[in-house]
């Protein structure tokens, strides 16, 4: 969380990835930090003994998640610390 905020603060695009079980710590974090908006995609916990098939496609959708945060943070000015 405090490397993604230094690289926002120097105008470098960043995505946090975070299980659910921590996602209120996340934005918590980004909030003490100065920086509420922080992007975060948040993930849901894995499952052992998951199919290879479920878990290859959250991998496609986290990575879309985290594409789709990059490009929408690239378009809006990252805030300065």
């Amino acid at each position: 969380m405090r490397d993604a905020a230094r690289l926002e603060a120097l105008g470098v695009p960043t995505v946090t990835v975070s299980e659910d079980a921590f996602e209120a710590a996340s934005r918590t974090n980004a909030q003490m930090m100065g920086m509420p908006d922080l992007p975060l995609v948040v993930i849901p916990r894995l499952k052992v003994g998951e199919p290879r098939s479920v878990a290859e496609h959250r991998v496609v959708e986290v990575w879309e998640r985290i594409a789709e945060a990059l490009v929408k943070r690239q378009r809006q000015p990252a805030p300065r610390l």
